[in-house]
């Protein structure tokens, strides 16, 4: 006679737990906002950059 096994119940997460995955989640969306602003923002100044480059190049051309 083979004896019923029971599977391990999974223990349900608190609601302190949900709070704090979901924080967690928060911030690492923040996180990955915060990086595309400071890559945005390091494109806009390589670009300005280069077009004062291109500018001066243009004025000393011009003479």
């Amino acid at each position: 006679m083979r004896s019923s096994m029971k599977l391990p119940l999974r223990p349900s997460l608190s609601s302190a737990t949900v709070l704090q995955i979901l924080a967690l989640i928060v911030l690492i969306a923040m996180l990955v906002y915060q990086q595309w602003q400071i890559l945005h923002l390091k494109t806009g100044f390589e670009s300005a950059a280069n077009l004062e480059t291109v500018n001066a190049i243009t004025q000393r051309i011009n003479g």
